[in-house]
């Protein structure tokens, strides 16, 4: 019996984190966990933020028609330019 109160004792004193480090105070394993559940939260945040500026990305950008008509409109620019610098030659 006085083994599981000093047992007990023991565990009171120190704790382990996420990551199973083991801390003598157990404040310190506390707030090492808090830091690591805190990163976590940041890491999977920032995965659905890109994930969201990706999308938003996606659904600014011009559809397919209005792609090729702004690439014809450029292929009529330059050769307009050919055709001056043909005369001009």
């Amino acid at each position: 019996m006085l083994w599981a109160v000093l047992f007990k004792i023991k565990i009171m004193r120190g704790g382990y984190d996420l990551y199973g480090n083991y801390y003598p105070n157990a404040n310190d394993a506390l707030n090492a966990e808090l830091a690591q559940c805190n990163e976590i939260d940041n890491r999977l945040n920032r995965e659905k933020m890109d994930e969201l500026e990706r999308k938003l990305h996606e659904q600014q950008r011009p559809s397919n028609e209005e792609e090729i008509h702004w690439l014809w409109e450029k292929i009529n620019q330059l050769e307009e330019r050919i055709s001056i610098l043909e005369r001009r030659s």
